[in-house]
């Protein structure tokens, strides 16, 4: 059982001046009721689906994040391997150079020493 306000008289008087009667215009509001609940109910589902499509998609980028974290561990780690064969590399270019100068300059001082005994 429903509580129903009363209608105002005049709405009611008004009614029954035009030629409608109180039993149509109270049909129509049971229509109206129902239309009215009716729609809440779909709002309330659309909101429903809304929230559960919002927890979806948070979901999916906490997942992509995750997975771009790792991602960009692997490239950060495989950088760090290279950035250490090229730093290997470099140094032994260094030392086979600074080798190469050791022989050199020891072999200009010997020629050296060789051409100062042969003209005193």
């Amino acid at each position: 059982m429903s509580f129903e306000a009363p209608r105002p008289v005049n709405a009611t008087l008004h009614a029954v001046d035009n030629g409608v009667s109180i039993e149509a215009i109270e049909e129509q509001r049971a229509r109206l009721d129902a239309d009215i609940a009716s729609v809440t109910a779909r709002k309330l589902s659309a909101q429903h689906r809304a929230a559960q499509l919002d927890a979806e998609a948070k979901e999916l980028l906490r997942a992509e994040l995750a997975s771009s974290r790792d991602t960009l561990a692997e490239i950060e780690r495989q950088h760090a391997q290279s950035v250490a064969l090229v730093q290997r590399n470099a140094q032994a270019e260094v030392d086979r150079i600074l080798a190469d100068a050791h022989r050199q300059a020891g072999s200009v001082m010997a020629e050296v020493a060789t051409l100062g005994t042969d003209v005193r």
